[in-house]
């Protein structure tokens, strides 16, 4: 079903986030993922924890991200929205 979707594409994300620590190069594209599969989550399924992650994952990735990059100026954009969404979650 659908939720069991979800599901594997969260834990395939994690799990490639895992192959990838710190000093890897695609460490920030696999936090990038994990973030976009996250907030995915939350869209379909409406969990406060998701968006949260999704928000804390982000802090991480920013300076991660080389600036004048691709991936810098879409987490950038994306980041504003998901902590909106983060915070919204918190306080209903």
């Amino acid at each position: 079903g659908h939720l069991q979707d979800i599901h594997t594409a969260t834990s395939l994300f994690r799990n490639a986030l895992a192959l990838r620590p710190q000093r890897h190069p695609n460490h920030p594209l696999s936090l990038y993922n994990l973030t976009e599969v996250l907030t995915w989550c939350y869209n379909k399924k409406d969990t406060a924890a998701d968006i949260c992650e999704a928000a804390q994952l982000y802090h991480e990735l920013l300076p991660l991200c080389l600036k004048g990059t691709y991936l810098r100026s879409i987490a950038a954009g994306h980041m504003v929205s998901i902590m909106r969404l983060a915070d919204a979650a918190i306080f209903q």
